[in-house]
């Protein structure tokens, strides 16, 4: 399907349908501000908001979009595969259970020559977060050297002490 910019005019690109943008950054703002980061080959970062953006996305050759924002919105399943997972940004989530799911998920956009974009409420915990158990897993980096590569990109990259205890367990695991 061609993308044919019918987003252009929206006033709130996360409910289409509505006729206003209640939102807590409004859609033209959000739009306009938010930057998509490739911390990796292929691998893109960014607030859940990044999702909107669907002809930059299409632009970029992203072809897969892992959500674990928890935010309800409108998706473009007509452009790009979605894996949701509701996952909470709290020390006591249990993120390592998803981690096989993600990375197969992630490694098939990436093997399919497609891109993707790892989408979380602010970019800074909980999509880092998946983004380093694929770098573990599939690419053999440390966790220190994983998180070092990505906050040479998005500096305030910070996933809370939970997910980076169970990140520590998993890089030791599969040593």
């Amino acid at each position: 399907m061609q993308y044919q910019d019918e987003e252009a005019e929206l006033i709130c690109a996360r409910f289409p349908h509505l006729n206003e943008c209640n939102c807590e950054v409004p859609t033209k703002q959000a739009l306009a501000d938010i930057q998509l980061v490739e911390v990796h080959d292929g691998i893109f970062m960014g607030p859940f908001q990044s999702g909107f953006k669907t002809k930059d996305l299409i632009d970029m050759g992203i072809t897969h979009i892992l959500d674990v924002s928890c935010k309800s919105y409108t998706t473009r399943e007509q452009f790009f595969k979605y894996l949701h997972l509701p996952i909470q940004d709290t020390t006591g989530e249990d993120v390592r259970k998803h981690f096989r799911i993600t990375n197969r998920f992630i490694r098939s956009a990436i093997n399919n020559g497609g891109r993707i974009l790892i989408q979380s409420v602010n970019g800074k915990s909980r999509a880092p977060t998946f983004i380093l158990a694929f770098l573990i897993e599939s690419e053999k980096h440390k966790l220190k050297d994983g998180l070092a590569m990505i906050r040479r990109f998005v500096p305030e990259v910070e996933p809370n002490e939970g997910f980076m205890q169970q990140l520590a367990e998993y890089d030791l695991e599969l040593l």
